[in-house]
């Protein structure tokens, strides 16, 4: 990116609206809150893993306090926030740091001469709507302020219970203990947690040194960990918090992606940054579902979001390391009914296994991860954990025509969970067959990779069984689309939802016909796309919900899959455009994704859902404020869909089917493959187009097959070799009738043959108009 990282990504919130923002520390802490108020959510403050110690501060200068709805200007970086006030004239710099649970808190002021802050404090179970009590001890030769909170039975035995406060100058303190009865706006929203007991300890006085003054926020298990935190971290935090941007400058560079939309280019770094704060490592590398209220891993969630999050911008590492965690996790017991599954919810106390996709989809990844990696000695490791997902689900949950069975809220619709399913979808999703025959084939390749060509075999030939019992007990010949799912009296369900467009696109190998790829794509385009993104039921149905929040006329879990629209469904829906050549249709989605992150909803990131009708004050978003498989997804689309980058390191190649909007114009970027890298520019003038490769530290040789859509309806593939340090430039030019290709600046022969799609000649774009609701929801 051009110019220094903090300028080119600096997002600085309107004057007089704020916007949520989240900050992690890789390990199990976050920190939220509102960029221009105070917390509108309980869930807001300093959190460690599922407990929330420290609500908010305030600062008084001069007598006047520093409030964060009258600052004059806010700024996000990647690493930290900045408020600018205006009266009294301060600034904050908040940064959690890396790998320790500190919150540190800069305050700079011209001629500040004595300051005070009051610490709200509120450290309890994140979820749970208690008044906590509370011990205070300060100790003035420590300059710490220590807070012990305690809830009863609800506090758990090694839990984070202390927060503890220092500074860089010296601190008096006067004991003035109150709780804040505390009304929480979006809480209200929601009609949860809506209300809250932050609890103030006392009034903490400070002489600055310089106009400057650091600030400390601790949470640690004991009194002894606070303090020696305290003192360490002290000394150190300047380095920590340029360390911390160091780090996620060189994350930056390594994916960057240039091109000649400049939102484009901020929007997809601040994506990868905001998914990088969900990678952590909470007791093991993990996937954060969401914040605020999924600090925890979630299998499918996070088997989902592994190819935006790791292997597209080359974080192999990352990907063997969660791959692991949710192999190490398996059911082994031989007699459990969920026997072979990976979890569904894994906390450091807790492991449940209630889903049916999440071990398909890890199977599926496991093969991706290898394609791009060439990791075949991880693959052995893992191959016992997928033999063993297969063999589950051959043994216990499968029907006589090979279809996988499961419950009512075992697919990734479960709201309400398998006691009270709001969107009960048993016993035979169509994304679950998808999946399952994915699953299959993708076993099959790995079993080869590990030398065991018989099971490779039986697994190919059971996915032939399950691709038959698919077409026959899916397809709706009268309307040329897949029904959601096959109830348990056998009869095909023939609510409109998005889950056949998984069909489309998860399986690594094709499941269904170009034809029957192009009706079902047309078909949810008439039901269920709008230019805002994919609902999760067509509007015509008597359950749909316009909105997530009811208002009081229903609960938000029932509008969660009766309409919402979810933003990771964005990221197969473009698969599928791109595929079938709506590229235009396609970038308007994703241009409503990153407008979305540059503009609307939490600071450089995006959440979970969209309503399907958009509210009167057009403020759309819903559901947690960040979403690691929607950033994922945003991410994935544009390495392996707009710049068509997917590799297959087992076999020896890299296919490379560019589909750039045109609103990107030329575009530079960087790919990882095996252990090296590979830069890549694009260039696109009228008649011509010009894909240079420069590959850089390439371990073995591979071929790149280069497939070009023209005008005309016209696909080129062009094979050639991909060698460490050798440059390759690959032109196609216009030329009378036909086209004129140079590889090298030598003329060569490509391979010419006619598609079902001219890219000249795209499609008109029609998006389904949202339902329009004349009420409040």
């Amino acid at each position: 990116m051009g110019g220094s990282f903090a300028n080119d990504l600096i997002i600085a919130t309107e004057s007089g609206k704020s916007r949520e923002y989240v900050y992690t520390n890789k390990v199990a802490a976050h920190f939220s809150g509102e960029t221009r108020s105070g917390p509108t959510r309980s869930y807001h403050g300093l959190c460690v893993r599922m407990q929330k110690l420290l609500e908010d501060w305030r600062f008084q200068l001069g007598g006047v306090e520093c409030k964060p709805e009258e600052t004059t200007q806010v700024l996000a970086y990647p690493h930290r926030l900045v408020r600018i006030f205006e009266h009294p004239p301060a600034r904050e710099h908040i940064c959690l740091l890396d790998r320790w649970n500190v919150l540190v808190v800069d305050l700079m002021a011209k001629d500040m001469d004595i300051g005070a802050l009051w610490p709200l404090v509120d450290i309890r179970p994140v979820r749970l709507a208690v008044k906590p009590v509370y011990q205070v001890a300060w100790q003035p030769h420590n300059n710490l302020l220590l807070i012990r909170g305690t809830c009863g039975s609800k506090t758990s035995s090694g839990n984070f219970v202390w927060l503890g406060v220092t500074c860089s100058a010296p601190m008096d303190f006067s004991p003035q203990q109150r709780y804040l009865p505390t009304v929480y706006v979006r809480g209200q929203q929601r009609e949860v947690m809506g209300r809250g007991t932050p609890f103030v300890p006392g009034l903490l006085r400070f002489r600055p040194e310089r106009g400057r003054a650091r600030f400390l926020f601790i949470a640690g298990r004991s009194q002894r960990e606070v303090a020696t935190t305290a003192r360490v971290v002290l000394d150190s935090a300047t380095i920590q918090v340029h360390r911390k941007k160091e780090r996620l400058e060189r994350l930056i560079s390594k994916a960057s992606v240039k091109s000649q939309d400049l939102r484009l280019n901020a929007a997809l770094a601040w994506a990868q940054i905001s998914l990088d704060a969900l990678l952590m490592c909470q007791e093991e590398p993990g996937i954060y579902a969401g914040l605020p209220w999924f600090a925890n891993y979630w299998g499918r969630d996070t088997a989902i979001s592994l190819p935006g999050a790791t292997w597209v911008t080359g974080q192999f590492s990352w990907a063997k390391k969660i791959l692991a965690t949710l192999a190490r996790h398996q059911d082994r017991r031989v007699t459990s009914r969920t026997y072979g599954r990976i979890p569904n919810i894994l906390e450091p106390d807790i492991k449940l296994y209630n889903t049916a996709d999440g071990t398909l989809w890890f199977i599926r990844q496991a093969e991706e991860y290898v394609r791009y990696s060439g990791d075949v000695r991880t693959i052995r490791n893992f191959f016992p954990a997928v033999k063993r997902a297969i063999r589950g689900e051959l043994s216990l949950r499968t029907d006589q025509n090979g279809l996988v069975v499961h419950g009512p809220a075992e697919t990734w619709m479960d709201a309400g969970g398998e006691d009270h399913p709001v969107t009960p979808r048993d016993n035979r999703a169509i994304e679950i067959q998808a999946l399952w025959y994915a699953a299959l084939l993708s076993g099959a390749q790995l079993a080869l990779l590990v030398n065991q060509p018989s099971l490779s075999a039986e697994w190919t030939r059971l996915s032939k069984g399950v691709h038959k019992a698919i077409i026959e007990r899916f397809w709706n010949p009268k309307g040329q689309y897949l029904y959601d799912h096959i109830n348990l009296d056998g009869s095909p369900d023939e609510q409109i939802r998005p889950n056949q467009l998984l069909a489309l696109t998860a399986p690594l190998y094709p499941l269904l016909s170009w034809d029957q790829e192009k009706s079902i794509l047309d078909f949810m385009l008439s039901h269920l796309v709008y230019s805002h993104g994919v609902a999760s039921l067509a509007p015509g149905d008597p359950q749909f919900r316009p909105r997530h929040l009811g208002y009081g006329r229903y609960h938000f879990d029932q509008a969660y899959h009766n309409g919402d629209v979810w933003l990771w469904l964005t990221g197969p829906m473009v698969t599928a455009l791109v595929r079938h050549g709506r590229r235009e249709m396609a970038h308007i989605l994703t241009e409503t994704l990153t407008n979305h992150i540059l503009d609307r909803g939490a600071v450089g990131t995006l959440g979970e859902l969209f309503n399907a009708s958009p509210t009167r004050e057009n403020d759309n978003e819903a559901g947690t404020f960040t979403q690691a498989w929607s950033l994922a997804e945003y991410i994935r689309v544009v390495y392996q869909d707009y710049l068509g980058v997917k590799p297959n390191v087992p076999k020896k190649e890299v296919v490379i089917e560019p589909s750039v909007p045109a609103q990107w114009g030329d575009v530079d970027f960087q790919f990882v493959v095996s252990r090296g890298r590979v830069e890549a520019q694009y260039r696109f003038s009228a008649g011509s187009q010009t894909y240079i490769f420069q590959p850089k530290d390439l371990i073995q040789p591979l071929r790149i097959r280069l497939r070009i859509h023209l005008p005309g309806g016209v696909l080129l593939t062009l094979i050639h070799p991909l060698r460490s340090d050798r440059k390759i430039e690959i032109q196609v030019v216009s030329h009378g009738q036909g086209w004129l290709v140079r590889a090298d600046g030598r003329r060569v022969n490509g391979h010419f043959q006619k598609t079902d799609f001219d890219v000249g000649r795209e499609q008109k774009i029609t998006f389904k108009k949202p339902p329009v609701s004349r009420s409040r929801i």
